[in-house]
């Protein structure tokens, strides 16, 4: 027999079976793993399955018989089946009940709708009170990869309540990891769910027992204890961190952390984060009471935050400090840390408008290398006022600007002043699609009042001095093969600055930068404003790309450049000589895409006489996708005598399996800087993976030995670390621990 009808009943049922399926995927966590090492389930067919249900609002019932048992009561026998509203319900009896109105449903109940599959031996539900009881549950949920059972099920308003339940991300009667817990209580309204008796098993072997747990079942945060990562270093040896997560308040919460080191004791780390409708801030401390290696108190805080005061102004603040020259050594994470020299930090309030912008600045540096001597360590701004302004004027074919700096320099072990310096500019454009032209005009002056230190008086400098510069190019374009198109850009650039002597200037914040590519295009040679080179001099130079019309890809990118010289420059540093060449060194630059999976680069400065190589890189990159990623890099500087090669990889084994590692050899001091050897296994719900880590701390060749070890349970959670140091170590290998 087969009814085409709208029944109340039926909706009633469908819609009280489905309280159970809007809370069950709140549960279980958003989606996001990679699933395509399973193996193609029931489950995921029942998720395409999905796609035929009736997607009207009448529901359609199907049976063998249909009886009426008294006044009270229809009963539909033989495969009984409810379509519509994009759900089904089959069944092997269903009855209904009109006073008080209840539903009984027997016999191989199973229920699909939007992505969920319930299977059930009984259900009984109530309209009057709105309960419902299921009894030997089993649920699946494809588009999450998740799968649990319950030998009961009860159903109220929106709580469902779930006795001796399971989950797991694993299919099957024997999961890898699965939790189970006697009692599971969610309640949908509350964003809340709880867990009695829960025990965490991974192959068998119980890895966690709670007596009690609460945890979100929305995106709305919680209070709780967070998942523990285990580590261990040489330094510190073996580490254990227990992150508890404080949900302060709707716009700010706090992570404490303690944080137990074998050899060290006990660190506790906080971090606190507030977010505003119109601020950011991120508050972090470390603090170690007494630390059993050095025998000290060992710390370090930082602050990062940001606020927009208003449609004009914003303020930031940044910086750090540490306890001791050697904290960043001893509980560093990586080759960065140890081989900082200072920490930063400042206070910033900026300005921004259509043509001005500017910045008041307080700026402070905490040396951590006690090599550096006293009178060479950053000078502190205390403050620095900037503005720069740019006026278009004629209709933009012309623009009036002007750049202003008023800075008090503090030391303490050097000379101390305060410097002023402002320098408008009159520029101009012309530009067609292939052709540019951009002259600029600019007077520099720089006056300095310097106070009295040691046997020097206290005494004013004035400085002025003009700046002139053309930049020119063309843009060829020619029609290639394959659809590609191939560019010629010569470009010539010159400038012009009369000679100042400024030996009686100190230094404050100039320096001589490295001599990259952009650096032939610099209307001065220095950094900062306490060097204003002199020169006479053309930037030739030339670049050539190709490009994939259909995509606008850019295939190939070379560029070659060199700075001819028409005097000597006799503006210099402390401690260095007039330079007279008569031809800077050459630049090059090369990027290509030969394959869709290959990348390469490098830079190279050479002699002006193409004799021998200053400063050479070299990168490259393979990118075979699931996870092929190989890199080679060389880096060699002449003037640091670094002289540098750098291995990394990250590769599949077998389908199961994958090597991760880094190699980094430094061919001057003939040891290894840093080498990393991991090994990844990837099943289709968990994965593991072990890493050894070794690299150098100091400049007296010392090493730290790490190993890291994590698992990772699709679906639930992360235990350990070592995915940040990977991702950071591998160019290119992206991880998915979701």
């Amino acid at each position: 027999m087969s009814l085409n009808l709208l029944s109340h009943h039926s909706a009633v049922l469908i819609r009280w079976l489905l309280v159970g399926a809007a809370l069950l995927p709140q549960w279980v966590g958003a989606a996001g793993p990679d699933w395509s090492y399973c193996k193609p389930s029931d489950a995921e067919l029942a998720a395409g399955f999905d796609a035929v249900l009736a997607a009207d609002d009448n529901i359609h019932v199907s049976a063998e018989s249909l009886n009426s048992s008294g006044t009270d009561a229809l009963v539909f026998e033989g495969e009984v089946e409810l379509r519509g509203q994009g759900r089904l319900l089959r069944a092997d009896q269903i009855r209904v009940f009109d006073a008080p109105r209840r539903f009984e449903a027997s016999g191989g109940i199973e229920l699909r709708s939007d992505g969920l599959l319930i299977r059930s031996q009984s259900a009984v539900l109530s309209e009057a009170d709105r309960r419902g009881v299921f009894e030997d549950v089993e649920y699946a949920l494809p588009q999450r990869h998740a799968f649990g059972r319950a030998t009961r099920v009860l159903t109220a308003e929106s709580e469902l309540t779930l006795k001796q339940a399971s989950y797991s991300s694993c299919e099957g009667n024997d999961p890898d990891w699965v939790i189970r817990a006697s009692k599971i209580h969610l309640d949908r309204e509350a964003g809340q769910g709880s867990a009695r008796n829960a025990t965490l098993r991974f192959l068998g072997v119980p890895l966690v027992y709670l007596p009690y747990i609460s945890f979100p079942i929305d995106d709305r945060r919680r209070s709780g204890l967070l998942y523990p990562v285990l580590g261990s270093t040489e330094v510190s040896g073996l580490q254990l961190s227990l992150p508890f997560y404080w949900n302060m308040a709707p716009n700010y919460d706090m992570t404490i952390t303690p944080r137990f080191m074998e050899k060290r004791g006990t660190m506790l780390v906080d971090e606190f984060r507030y977010l505003g409708r119109n601020t950011r801030s991120k508050l972090n401390l470390e603090y170690l009471g007494d630390d059993r290696v050095a025998d000290a108190v060992r710390y370090r805080y930082a602050i990062d935050h940001e606020s927009r005061l208003s449609r004009h102004w914003n303020l930031k603040l940044k910086g750090s400090v540490v306890s001791d020259n050697d904290y960043l050594t001893d509980f560093s994470r990586g080759l960065d840390s140890t081989s900082r020299t200072h920490l930063e930090r400042y206070a910033d309030l900026l300005y921004q408008s259509r043509h001005w912008k500017g910045v008041i600045r307080n700026q402070v540096y905490q040396t951590v290398d006690p090599t550096i001597p006293l009178a060479e360590r950053p000078y502190r701004r205390l403050p620095q006022v900037t503005a720069e302004g740019v006026l278009p004027l004629f209709d933009d074919r012309l623009r009036l600007g002007i750049k202003t700096d008023m800075t008090r320099f503090a030391h303490g072990f050097a000379v101390e002043g305060r410097r002023f310096d402002i320098a408008p500019a009159l520029s101009s454009e012309w530009a067609t699609p292939g052709l540019f032209f951009r002259p600029t005009l600019s007077w520099r002056y720089t006056y300095y009042d310097l106070e009295a230190f040691e046997e020097t008086p206290a005494r004013t400098i004035e400085r002025e001095l003009p700046v002139a510069s053309i930049d020119s190019g063309l843009i060829l374009e020619r029609d290639m093969p394959n659809d590609n198109t191939l560019t010629l850009e010569p470009r010539l650039f010159y400038l012009y600055a009369p000679f100042r002597d400024q030996r009686d200037i100190p230094v404050f914040d100039s320096n001589e930068p490295a001599f990259i590519f952009s650096s032939l295009f610099r209307d001065n040679r220095f950094s900062g404003l306490d060097r204003i080179g002199d020169a006479n001099q053309l930037t030739v130079a030339l670049t050539s790309r190709m490009f994939d019309n259909s995509s606008g890809r850019e295939l190939f990118r070379a560029s070659l450049g060199q700075i001819n010289y028409f005097k000597d420059r006799r503006v210099t540093l402390p401690d260095t000589g007039v330079e007279t060449a008569t031809r800077s060194d050459y630049l090059a630059e090369v990027a290509a895409r030969p394959a869709e999976k290959w990348i390469i680069s490098g830079h190279l400065v050479s002699d002006s006489e193409l004799n021998r190589a200053e400063v050479a890189t070299a990168n490259v990159g393979y990118r075979g996708g699931k996870h092929r990623v190989a890199n080679i890099e060389h880096r060699f500087r002449r003037a640091d005598d670094v002289n540098q090669t750098a291995l990394s990889w990250g590769w599949p084994l077998s389908r199961n399996w994958k090597f991760l590692g880094r190699w980094l050899f430094s061919h001057t001091r003939d040891l290894d800087l840093e080498v990393i050897a991991g090994l990844e296994y990837e099943s289709c719900c968990w994965k593991a993976r072990l890493i050894s880590r070794r690299y150098i701390l100091d400049e007296q060749e010392e090493y730290n030995n790490g190993f890291y070890v994590q698992l990772i349970l699709k679906g639930l959670a992360s235990f350990g670390t070592g995915t940040t140091l990977i991702e950071q170590s591998i160019s290119g290998y992206q991880i998915n621990d979701q």
